[in-house]
């Protein structure tokens, strides 16, 4: 009769061989932090953009939120697909963004008003979209050069 085998760990995969992929619910579980990270990255954004959008130097306006909309807005399409895997929800840290800027465009019941009407606010705004959108169309168009 042959012994039973011992109860125990399983055995170490040998030296050198490549690392187990993790789980579905790990994987899941990564997948949904990182499309939360990059809505928060969205309305930190925005609610930084804002913030700068008054900004001046004396009497001249240092319009240092519309690069700031622009670049941050196509680097969160990226990350927010790098960390979802998922087009689709690539796209929602833009629908974040846009929604902030809209209602900080919107006077309060007490007449207070974030996004006042000038040139870098309307910039804001304009950079802040097209960033998105190029960042989404790069990403949902494939290039015929890949």
């Amino acid at each position: 009769m042959s012994e039973p085998a011992a109860a125990g760990p399983p055995p170490a995969p040998p030296a050198g061989s490549p690392p187990r992929p993790p789980s579905r619910g790990a994987d899941r579980a990564l997948r949904v932090a990182g499309g939360v990270v990059a809505v928060y990255g969205a309305v930190i954004t925005a609610l930084i953009e804002i913030a700068y959008t008054p900004l001046h130097a004396g009497r001249w306006p240092v319009p240092i939120s519309i690069p700031l909309a622009i670049v941050l807005n196509a680097a969160l399409v990226w990350f927010a697909y790098r960390a979802t895997g998922h087009k689709g929800a690539a796209l929602l840290p833009g629908i974040v963004w846009f929604g902030i800027i809209v209602a900080a465009a919107q006077r309060t019941t007490e007449g207070d008003l974030a996004l006042i009407s000038d040139w870098v606010s309307l910039g804001t705004i304009f950079g802040g979209t097209i960033g998105w959108a190029v960042g989404a169309y790069r990403l949902i168009v494939p290039s015929l050069a890949r």
